[in-house]
Order: structure tokens, then sequence, then C-alpha cells
């Protein structure tokens, strides 16, 4: 055997080798994504997100009969929430950017506390229709849902924007590797807080891509939340938040959207209030005065799971 021929076998051989052991760092699929909205003009996509919150609600800084009534009023409290969605799009605009709206099929939400339970949203009927028009940007990383024309006849409620916003994350401008994360700042009203007050709190995102292959891209999910600085409640009340959501999410490469999220919520508010709020509630009238104390803290543990699907709907016979 010659030297140049001993040398071309030598060195197929250390190809071969290194192709078996995987050298070339280089495996079938590319071990990082770019992720980019993939919605096609003309196209529909039915969204579904669910909600079923349980809360545990302890008072602090109450004798044990104000503290007993007030257990009984917020007892077995839970908030459940349904919404179902279609995002239609229409035909791309010479800048790039495809026009959308997202409209309500079905909304349902309902809070309950006591025993007692009330609508979160309002009539079903009414909302079914409402709609929010918008646009994916031309750099397919941001569906902007600031609203449209159209949208003043069947206005979106506040709450079902924020979490139809939330469910559309703005995308990273950079390629994503396995462990790296990318982050979505985003806001959601909180219903049903201790006293009665409503809340706007800051709900930010963590996605942490866990796995990637030909077809999907799956993420590890953190969502933390907290109140932003400088937020008054009316009566002297004021408000913490911590905690928030952990769980994974699903992004359809060919399809270019996330199709699954699902997270299991953990939360704690904090609500603390003057004992002049809390025994304005017309069901203790019957303490003694002087019953409740003059600071009260009052604590809600929220628990239960979220998850949002979506998927391109079947194209018209």
């Amino acid at each position: 055997m010659t030297a140049r021929r001993a040398a071309l076998l030598g060195g197929l051989t250390a190809l071969l080798i290194a192709g078996a052991a995987g050298v070339p760092g280089r495996s079938a699929v590319d071990p990082s994504i770019r992720l980019r909205y993939g919605l096609r003009p003309g196209a529909a996509y039915d969204q579904t997100t669910t909600l079923a919150l349980a809360m545990q609600i302890k008072s602090e800084g109450l004798p044990e009969a104000a503290a007993t009534l007030i257990q009984a009023i917020v007892k077995d409290s839970k908030q459940d929430l349904r919404l179902q969605g279609r995002v239609e799009t229409g035909a791309k605009g010479g800048d790039g950017s495809l026009p959308l709206t997202y409209r309500l099929v079905d909304a349902k939400g309902t809070l309950t506390m006591g025993g007692q339970t009330k609508d979160l949203l309002g009539d079903p009927q009414r909302l079914a229709g409402a709609t929010l028009g918008g646009r994916l940007l031309p750099d397919g990383r941001t569906i902007d849902l600031s609203g449209g024309p159209g949208d003043a006849a069947h206005p979106m409620p506040s709450g079902v924007k924020d979490r139809i916003i939330q469910s559309l994350p703005a995308l990273p401008d950079r390629d994503i590797r396995i462990g790296e994360r990318f982050e979505v700042p985003g806001g959601i009203s909180l219903a049903g807080l201790p006293g009665g007050a409503q809340g706007q709190i800051e709900a930010k995102c963590a996605f942490t891509l866990k796995s990637l292959d030909d077809g999907v891209a799956v993420f590890d999910v953190l969502q933390t939340m907290s109140v932003p600085s400088g937020t008054s409640l009316p009566g002297n009340r004021t408000l913490a938040v911590s905690g928030g959501g952990t769980g994974t999410a699903t992004y359809d490469r060919r399809e270019g959207i996330f199709t699954s999220l699902k997270m299991e919520m953990d939360v704690l508010v904090t609500m603390g209030m003057s004992g002049a709020a809390v025994g304005g509630d017309p069901r203790l009238q019957q303490l003694p005065p002087g019953t409740v104390a003059e600071a009260v803290s009052i604590k809600a543990a929220v628990r239960g799971p979220m998850a949002v699907t979506m998927a391109r709907a079947p194209a018209a016979p």
C-alpha cells in the first residue's frame, strides 16, 4: 500500500469514526431555533383558554368571632374561566404585515364565595362576537392587538383582552438554544380579591428551551407575579402578590404557533386594610363595637391549573 493510499484510507476511517461518535458537532436537528409566528393569510385558528382556581383565605388581626364570620363569607372560594376564540387572518399587506381579527366565540367566567356565585364577564350572549383587531408585524415576532376600527361595535372586556394578549407572547429577536430562555412581560386583572378590590398585576413569563426536534420545541415556563410599584387601592388598602405558575409550552415548528401552554398556578395575595373597611361589610354589623382591629391582613392562597391550546382550523369545504 502506498503512503498516499494509506493516508487517504486513514482519513476516511477517521471521518467514519467521527461520524459515528457525533464529533462534527452538528446533529440532524439544528440545536437552536428562531421563533416566528407562521400565521397563514386567509386562515383561521381556534384557541381555548381555561382557568380553574381555588382560593383559601385566612385573616390576621381579627378576634375569633370576626375571623369565623369572615371565613363564612369567603369559604369555598373559586374562580372558573373558559374562553373560546378564533383568530382570522386577511391578506398580507404591502409592508409585509398580516391583518387579523380575534373574535370571541364563547366566554364564561364565575367567581364563587360563601356559596354565592357571580358572573365575572357578563352575559355570554353579549360577549359572543366581541372582536379585537390587530396584525402580525412584518418581523413575525409580534402580534399587535392594540385594536381595529370595527372593535367599538363589539368591545372586548379588558380582563379578557389581558388573557388573550398573554396567550400570544412576543417572540425573541435572537435564536434560542437548549437551556436558554426569553422573557415576556405582561399584566392581568385580578378579580375577587379580599375586600372586593380589583387589582392590576404584573405577570412576567420566562420560557426556557427544554427540548427540540424536527416537529416541536418544548419550553419550561415560569411565571412570576408582582404588584406594580406605586399601586394604590381605595380605602387605604394595600396589596402584595407573590408566586406565579410553572408548566410547559409546546411550539409547533411547522405551523409557527404555540399549540399548548399548561401551568399550575400558586399565588399568594395579601390585602391589608383598616378595621373600618372590614367592618363596613353588612354581614359584620352584628359584631360588638371594637371587635374588628384597627389593622387587618387577609391572605388568599390561589392555586389551580391554567391551560391554553391553539390549532389551525380545517379549511372550509
